[in-house]
């Protein structure tokens, strides 16, 4: 199989994602590169593609579109950070890809179904769209939005218990504003940073998972917090790269094909009072 074929075997069940998209794409090397092992994980930061060309891995498939800037006017080929990833890949002769809009919605492997398996959630109760909150025409046209039923707890107990779920993730902790005390029997999710929000409330989700560049203090958690909502945020890869490890597991065992899960992205440490 070529990297264009392990590419295309993927792409052609993603019935949502358009024809011409190009979200999704190979990024770097030659498409007719046979595949010998593949890396997946949530991004192409210099540790991972270190590290999957360190165990022999000749394809690296990222989750978010790989050598991302804060703005798409910069010209990122003189910037040292690139210089190093791009080194790296052509040292080993690495293929880079992406699948990010494929995977998102992906059945049984996808991001919110991932995040969902990372927790524990198993009762789904509802299924909704999500609407970009800073444009109300921008919609997935999908059931990005999760809400499930959990153990009657309280959502000071749900953060602590998420905590110990999200530690295989690197993640160091997370952040609960609202009521730790407030009781909670409903949790929502949505497909990464597709984040529910007062939709999600309004159709019985008690408590909000969400991700700190989707949802900002001023316009969005600071509102939900006063509008009676516990929200849990944490950095945006959290809810994403355990997916990217059922994606791993997928090509080992639908394709015979040797893959490993990398999640190697810089997390920090949490510093507190």
């Amino acid at each position: 199989m070529t990297a264009r074929e392990l590419f295309e075997y993927f792409r052609k069940d993603a019935h949502w994602v358009k024809a011409d998209s190009k979200a999704d794409d190979i990024r770097f090397g030659d498409e007719n590169t046979g595949v010998i092992k593949v890396g997946c994980g949530w991004s192409d930061c210099l540790d991972n593609l270190i590290a999957a060309a360190n165990d022999g891995c000749n394809v690296f498939i990222s989750h978010e579109v790989p050598f991302s800037w804060e703005t798409r006017y910069a010209d990122i080929t003189q910037m040292e950070w690139y210089k190093k990833r791009v080194k790296v890949l052509s040292d080993n002769n690495m293929v880079l890809m992406n699948l990010h809009d494929t995977w998102d919605h992906y059945p049984k492997d996808g991001i919110r179904e991932g995040f969902a398996q990372l927790l524990g959630l198993k009762e789904l109760i509802k299924e909704m769209d999500y609407i970009h909150p800073f444009s109300p025409t921008v919609t997935t046209g999908m059931n990005s939005l999760g809400i499930y039923r959990i153990e009657k707890t309280t959502a000071g107990e749900f953060a602590k218990y998420m905590c110990q779920r999200i530690a295989k993730t690197g993640a160091p902790g997370l952040c609960l504003n609202g009521d730790p005390d407030q009781t909670i029997e409903t949790v929502a999710i949505g497909v990464g940073c597709h984040v529910p929000s007062l939709e999600a409330a309004a159709n019985g989700a008690q408590l909000l998972i969400d991700v700190y560049d989707r949802h900002f203090q001023l316009n969005s958690r600071i509102p939900l917090v006063e509008s009676g909502l516990p929200v849990i945020t944490v950095e945006h890869s959290i809810p994403e790269t355990y997916a990217m490890n059922l994606m791993a597991k997928h090509i080992s065992e639908k394709l015979g094909i040797e893959s490993a899960y990398y999640h190697n992205e810089p997390l920090g440490k949490y510093y507190t009072t």
